[in-house]
């Protein structure tokens, strides 16, 4: 079973995967060990989250509907 990392690393789920893992990880060293900075570095990782779901949001409700209205403004001219 081959890893193909390269193509892992340009797919969305690994990151979330991969930024969730760092959360999760810096929570639990926070319950064990209760250092200010392992609780403030719990939720760094959640930055380019909610980032990548904004700009999906904004894909989703925004461009795609524009896209698909000019994709049929052009079809009712032909």
């Amino acid at each position: 079973m081959k890893l193909h990392l390269k193509e892992r690393i340009k797919r969305p789920l690994f990151w979330i995967g991969f930024l969730l893992a760092i959360s999760l990880t810096f929570g639990i060293a926070y319950n064990i060990w209760q250092e200010h900075w392992l609780y403030i570095a719990t939720f760094i990782p959640w930055i380019p989250l909610i980032g990548f779901f904004g700009v999906a949001l904004v894909f989703a409700w925004i461009i795609n509907p524009i896209r698909s209205l000019i994709e049929r403004k052009k079809e009712d001219k032909e």
